[in-house]
């Protein structure tokens, strides 16, 4: 690169143009000159970008910490090799970019040469998974129901609040667990299931293995394949029905109390069939 630059400014320029990267040459940071894939970029023409500094297209913020690493790197001191930055176009629309800065000799002085790509679209993408994962992770933690995520070795690796508070456990004393082995084996076999690609089904009584808290539950697995359709763990629905339990046992028996009831009732009613017929004979 310093040969090229020493050899011909003019044909430098030539070849900077051609390529597609964003190039700028900066002998300082308040001048400096540009290719023509960062006039496609911000939408500047070259007469009104040459000359002038790098707060053409980054935010004062962002500006003032580059300048510091920029600066250290004219000195030949050592800085970060990317910076990834958000800059504007004419038109003000935002932008992602990542940033390389090479120190060179331009014309016996100290220069820089920077190097932008455009990183928007990736960017976007990135935001776009970052915002789906924190509405998954609020709808994940705010559910009703217990849920239980395991890897391929049955190792229990996340749970949400509800879970936690069924087994009235704090999580990290659950993340951990091996679900295959768990000290009441009501519903292991419904567990490894899921290693076949099949959902499990159990309705019943479990002891839990942190607390020992007897419950009556119903849980449903399901498995969880990679792209290949190999087993790469299981999700756990663990919904607790114990106050369930509770409310149709108290109301089994009030159906037999009220069975007694009428039967009672029936009783009585005869008995007062019979004495009225004894109460009539004896009057006459």
């Amino acid at each position: 690169m310093d040969e090229i630059l020493n050899y011909s400014t003019d044909t430098l320029v030539n070849i900077l143009d051609e390529i597609s990267d964003v190039i700028i040459l900066a002998k300082d940071l308040k001048n400096f000159w540009v290719n023509k894939a960062f006039c496609e970029l911000f939408g500047y023409s070259k007469e009104e970008a040459i000359g002038k500094g790098l707060d053409l297209v980054i935010d004062t913020g962002d500006l003032q910490i580059l300048k510091v690493d920029l600066k250290k790197k004219l000195s030949g001191k050592k800085t970060q090799k990317k910076y990834e930055i958000i800059v504007y176009s004419k038109d003000r629309k935002k932008k992602y970019i990542e940033l390389v800065a090479k120190y060179i000799k331009l014309d016996e002085e100290d220069a820089l040469l920077v190097v932008i790509n455009n990183i928007t679209n990736k960017r976007k993408t990135v935001d776009r998974l970052i915002n789906s994962e924190r509405k998954f992770r609020s709808l994940f933690e705010n559910l009703p129901i217990g849920i239980f995520i395991y890897n391929k070795n049955f190792i229990v690796i996340d749970t949400n609040k509800s879970f936690d508070n069924i087994l009235n456990a704090p999580k990290e004393n659950i993340l951990g667990i091996d679900v295959s082995n768990l000290k009441d084996k009501a519903f292991i076999s419904e567990i490894i299931k899921t290693k076949k690609g099949q959902s499990g089904f159990y309705k019943g009584e479990y002891t839990t293995t942190v607390t020992n808290k007897e419950l009556w539950v119903v849980v449903n697995t399901e498995p969880i394949l990679d792209n290949n359709g190999n087993f790469n763990g299981g999700i756990g629905i663990f919904t607790d029905i114990s106050k369930q339990k509770e409310l149709e046992a108290q109301f089994n028996q009030a159906q037999k109390l009220e069975a007694v009831g009428r039967l009672t009732g029936g009783i009585a009613h005869d008995f007062n069939n019979i004495l009225t017929v004894i109460k009539g004979y004896s009057d006459l």
